[in-house]
């Protein structure tokens, strides 16, 4: 058995459009930290646009109960995974994105899943 951390993949989908979809993994990521299992997230569509400055909102309670969720998981150090190609559809630049975010392709994202003890997506 391997001595390294077993992982547990999220791909989210969603955004503004369902933010209880997208709190569920970051809150699950905490249950997984706990359990000294590391989380590994992926957005992907729309979900790319959690990881814009400025997207999520302090004066909306839903986008900000979900902005401090991603703030907790950046904080342990993880990173949020973003599909390089969904950020070219919606134009959006690395410069636009909060620290913590990292674009990856689709290779990054298969190793993951492959590598992950499960895979959830919302």
């Amino acid at each position: 058995m391997s001595m390294e951390s077993e992982t547990l993949a999220f791909v989210l989908t969603h955004a503004k459009d369902n933010l209880e979809l997208v709190s569920i993994p970051f809150r699950l990521a905490g249950g997984a930290v706990a359990m000294d299992v590391t989380p590994v997230m992926f957005l992907q569509a729309e979900a790319v646009r959690l990881a814009v400055k400025g997207y999520l909102s302090d004066d909306n309670p839903k986008e900000k109960e979900v902005k401090d969720l991603m703030d907790v998981y950046l904080s342990d150090g993880n990173k949020l995974h973003l599909c390089s190609p969904c950020l070219k559809e919606r134009n959006i630049s690395e410069d636009q994105l909060i620290d913590g975010a990292v674009t990856v392709g689709a290779a990054k994202c298969v190793a993951a899943i492959l590598e992950a003890r499960g895979t959830l997506c919302y």
